[in-house]
């Protein structure tokens, strides 16, 4: 006679489980919940969760369970929809899920998303792609007090910028990438937002103005800074001294610091150990005391203009 086989996999504990489970691809791993009792809610567990058009009608159902049973790590919707209720709906449930993370992206530019995005107090890294956010006075403050990692790719915040990031107390990590202008960076005193914790600063394609400034100003432990590809800049200052006590590696790709009334960019940081310079930057002088890898490169059809160089000085 046969010997019955053996169930090793039911064997397994939970949290086994619900990595094996994060491996699949989420509707997979939520049907499993009809293999038997133990299996139901063991989806929920899982740490990382995607979902596509997310109005079905067993979307909230599936958002409850999340929160019932200690929720998911990391929740990704990806919406096509243009249904714009519907929409809120459904972003609403998620955060009501307290997700650990959440990364909120559109299939087009533009839609608006609601302000309960910015009122988590579970979420640590908030990620949105391609929406923009309408944050009146009379509205309620954000706040994200457990917030470390804000990304903003094809984000319009308009005036909301400096609201989102005066209710992140804990923010390390900052990235704005792509024709996001950082717009006005003040409180409405007039002094620069401060970001006591923000470690990393990463932005690409955005306007280096008035406020790009301000926001340096507002982050004096900043251990990292990355620029790329920045739109022509609206500085309105001829000379500018930027000091970075903190600043361990600063990146500069692509970087072109003319336009507007700039004339020179004078950057103390005497803690940068890494400094990449690659392209054309208009009279800058970068101070160090400790800097061990130095690269500076420029494009192949780059022709220097009158006046223009890169001096470093220890």
């Amino acid at each position: 006679m046969a010997a019955a086989p053996i169930d090793r996999l039911s064997a397994l504990p939970d949290d086994i489980l619900s990595q094996i489970l994060f491996l699949l691809p989420t509707k997979g791993s939520v049907s499993t919940s009809t293999l038997a009792t133990r299996w139901r809610h063991l989806w929920a567990h899982a740490p990382n969760l995607e979902f596509e058009d997310t109005f079905s009608e067993n979307f909230k159902t599936l958002m409850s369970q999340c929160a019932a049973h200690n929720s998911a790590v990391t929740l990704r919707l990806f919406v096509t929809s243009r249904a714009h209720s519907k929409k809120f709906k459904s972003i609403n449930t998620a955060i009501a899920s307290n997700p650990k993370a959440l990364d909120l992206s559109f299939g087009y530019d533009g839609r608006v998303i609601p302000l309960s995005v910015f009122t988590s107090k579970t979420l640590v890294d908030l990620r949105l792609v391609r929406c923009r956010t309408e944050i009146r006075k009379n509205e309620a403050t954000t706040r994200l007090p457990a917030l470390k990692r804000l990304h903003l790719e094809r984000v319009t915040l308009d005036e909301s910028l400096e609201k989102v990031l005066s209710g992140c107390p804990v923010l390390e990590e900052l990235t704005i990438k792509q024709n996001l202008p950082l717009c006005k960076i003040r409180r409405q005193d007039g002094t620069p937002i401060c970001l006591p914790a923000l470690k990393r600063l990463h932005l690409e394609c955005v306007e280096l103005g008035d406020s790009f400034m301000n926001l340096i100003y507002g982050c004096p432990g900043l251990e990292e800074l990355t620029v790329r590809k920045n739109l022509p800049n609206s500085v309105n200052d001829k000379s500018i001294i930027m000091c970075l006590p903190a600043l361990k590696r600063l990146r500069l790709e692509c970087v072109e610091l003319c336009g507007g009334s700039l004339e020179s960019l004078h950057i103390y940081c005497p803690m940068v150990s890494v400094l990449a310079i690659e392209g054309n930057i208009l009279s800058n002088m970068f101070t160090y005391e400790t800097i061990v890898d130095l690269t500076v490169a420029s494009r192949k059809d780059f022709k220097q203009r009158r006046g223009e160089q890169v001096n470093v000085v220890r």
